[in-house]
């Protein structure tokens, strides 16, 4: 490992990843998320998290985010800003009779890696990283340490490394927010 990742590695550092979430809740949040993802949900622990995205249906991307699991009624998407409109129409498209609720909850969504404890606890660029929210703005590290960070561990970025309409498997997504053994098929999506 170089110098410089490890030192990143070692310290204590924030990068906020959004200004805004996506939150789901109600008994069918869970078996409805699972449904119309990529990854699977229902694996997920409480309080952790995992990449995930929802796709149209020919396979192309529309939305990737973090997907939060406070409980199996509980849910937040940490999407970025300019495509959370976007996740919230492709989520209500097939939403018929399911019952949850879909807003948006207006906090800062963070990621600190090398932390104490955790909020939400799950792998991002390595294997103990926490996000966490705020209402109030939160002393940063440099966005320049997030882009070199992305680059390093291989995590994309919506509206960065990938874009709306590109084939999933086309793009760094396939390997850390897909399960293939979940039984996806175009007819989930």
């Amino acid at each position: 490992m170089s110098i410089f990742l490890e030192e990143l590695r070692t310290n204590k550092s924030v990068f906020k990843l959004a200004d805004n979430v996506i939150k789901v809740i109600g008994i069918d949040a869970e078996q409805y998320l699972h449904s119309q993802t990529t990854n699977n949900v229902k694996r997920l622990e409480d309080n952790k998290f995992q990449f995930n995205a929802i796709l149209d249906i020919s396979g192309k991307l529309i939305s990737s985010f973090v997907l939060i699991r406070v409980n199996s009624k509980h849910f937040y998407l940490v999407v970025p800003d300019p495509f959370i409109e976007d996740t919230i129409k492709r989520i209500e498209k097939f939403h018929i009779a399911e019952e949850f609720e879909v807003s948006i909850d207006t906090v800062n969504a963070y990621l600190r890696i090398n932390s104490d404890h955790a909020e939400f606890e799950g792998s991002y660029f390595f294997e103990s990283d926490e996000i966490f929210f705020s209402k109030r703005d939160e002393v940063t590290s440099s966005e320049e340490d997030f882009k070199k960070l992305r680059l390093v561990t291989g995590v994309s970025q919506l509206g960065f490394e990938i874009n709306q309409g590109e084939l999933i498997n086309n793009t760094i997504l396939e390997s850390h927010a897909v399960d293939f053994n979940k039984g996806l098929s175009l007819i989930h999506i």
